[in-house]
């Protein structure tokens, strides 16, 4: 039997126009976000790792990283989003008392996310989107915005049963 743990991260805003008129703003939240996940994960107890290495830990992989902007499906405006999933699969069973020791340091360290490194980076930089002023001398970012960027939903899972 196998035992899957894993954590999603949801971060969201909405600006205020169509996607077509907020390029730049896109770009931008994608490049604050990350585009591409790291290779190796540097989280964990102890680690004072940054945004994103921090988030993604030790011997886990992000099988979603997604920042995007789209059309909003209600009314003139772009939806800022990034989805994040991160999981590790491994031999054994969530009722044998090692995998709930490993599962229970895993998860005291998601439960102090807002201590850490990496979280308070994370929300470093969406406030310092959140009140940006200019944007390639134009419009006001945080003018356009109708809905702050902020950490939507931060999930963990763990289950026998991953393959």
């Amino acid at each position: 039997m196998a035992v899957i743990t894993r954590y999603e991260l949801r971060v969201e805003g909405l600006l205020n126009g169509p996607l077509v008129s907020n390029p730049d703003e896109v770009a931008l939240f994608k490049k604050t976000l990350t585009e591409v996940a790291p290779k190796q994960g540097e989280g964990g107890p102890g680690s004072t790792a940054p945004w994103p290495e921090g988030f993604v830990l030790r011997g886990y992989t992000p099988y979603i990283w997604k920042p995007e902007g789209f059309d909003h499906a209600h009314g003139n405006h772009t939806m800022l989003s990034f989805h994040a999933e991160v999981a590790i699969i491994f031999e054994g069973s969530s009722h044998v008392p090692a995998t709930q020791e490993r599962a229970r340091q895993e998860y005291d360290w998601f439960l102090a996310h807002d201590g850490l490194t990496w979280c308070q980076d994370l929300m470093a930089r969406l406030e310092t989107l959140n009140n940006l002023k200019t944007l390639n001398d134009h419009d006001s970012f945080a003018a356009k915005l109708v809905e702050r960027i902020h950490m939507r939903r931060f999930h963990w899972y763990i289950g026998n049963g991953g393959s």
